[in-house]
């Protein structure tokens, strides 16, 4: 088993590159994909490391680096690292331990203090990470509805589905409500168009608009179906719109079903939804991990460092990779 970086793949390993993929996450990124993202300035400069045996791509990892504002204010760009997977019949060969510890050594070289990613503890891959010096250092809060309100009466400011159109406000706006906190903000420039273009993410189904005296003031970012309405993101820079969404979420929420709010929407809308009757769960299985590259540390160190133990610092699902 070799390891090699995105550019040395060769085009007869694409199909086993996909194989690879959707048998571990049951989705596969074309190439296209990898490039846009890679010209938007999310990637590592080698893009990822895969594992190459027999002519046939193995295991895989992508490097991710994303501008982040640390608790004393400075803004440095984080290492991430997404989509780690190896072929379910290669299991117990340790390929995503290696394949891990060359984009460490690669991240180290490259100046980083810290390397991410986030995981749900269910999984086994969890304890792999832990192994390799990775601590849990945020968990996804949710809160919960006890029931769908009722529609109200609507009443300033007005909330409708996003068109591509609003996508560059929301960008802004997202930049202008996280002004002054921490953690992945700002983020990189048009994020959500690029998001819409790269990865045909549909913003008239999942994003919601409060529009009050002539602007944009708050956006919502909702998964829906018969079950339940979920937000995971709710960006606002006026309590009116955090209101008027939080009803629009409750809407597209059916009968008898649920409406859920979580990462940073449940922190900054603590009091509206507590008014409303939710159920709070403090911790869910999705996790944010982090491990210093330069030095031992351990998760309250690593926490405090990055700012995640506070109210201020900021993660919403545009922030996930």
């Amino acid at each position: 088993m070799r390891l090699v970086t995105y550019d040395d793949l060769q085009p007869e390993w694409e199909a086993s590159r996909a194989a690879t993929q959707l048998s571990a996450f049951g989705s596969f990124l074309p190439k296209t994909s990898i490039e846009a993202w890679r010209k938007q300035g999310s990637l590592s400069d080698y893009v990822g490391v895969f594992a190459v045996e027999r002519e046939q791509v193995i295991g895989h990892a992508i490097g991710v680096r994303l501008p982040y504002t640390y608790p004393d204010g400075t803004v440095h760009r984080i290492s991430g690292v997404a989509m780690v997977g190896s072929r379910p019949d290669e299991s117990g060969r340790g390929i995503a331990r290696r394949i891990l510890e060359e984009i460490h050594r690669r991240e180290r070289r490259a100046g980083f203090d810290h390397i991410t990613l986030w995981t749900n503890r269910s999984w086994g891959s969890h304890g792999i990470y832990e192994r390799l010096g990775y601590h849990d250092v945020f968990q996804s809060p949710f809160a919960v509805s006890r029931r769908v309100q009722a529609p109200a009466r609507p009443k300033p400011p007005q909330v409708r589905p996003a068109t591509p159109a609003d996508l560059p406000v929301l960008d802004r706006l997202h930049g202008e409500a996280t002004h002054g906190r921490w953690g992945f903000t700002p983020r990189p420039p048009n994020l959500l168009v690029d998001e819409h273009r790269i990865f045909h993410t549909d913003p008239k189904t999942n994003f919601l608009v409060a529009r009050e005296g002539g602007r944009v003031t708050g956006f919502a970012r909702v998964d829906a179906d018969r079950f339940r309405a979920i937000c995971r993101e709710l960006v606002v820079t006026r309590p009116s719109a955090a209101k008027a969404l939080i009803g629009a979420v409750e809407q597209k929420a059916p009968s008898a079903s649920v409406a859920a709010f979580t990462l940073s929407s449940v922190r900054d809308q603590g009091e509206e939804l507590r008014g409303r009757g939710y159920f709070f769960v403090p911790a869910g299985w999705y996790v944010l991990m982090a491990r210093p590259l330069r030095r031992e540390g351990g998760a309250k160190d690593v926490a405090h460092e990055l700012g995640t133990d506070d109210p201020r610092w900021v993660v919403h699902a545009g922030d996930q990779f």
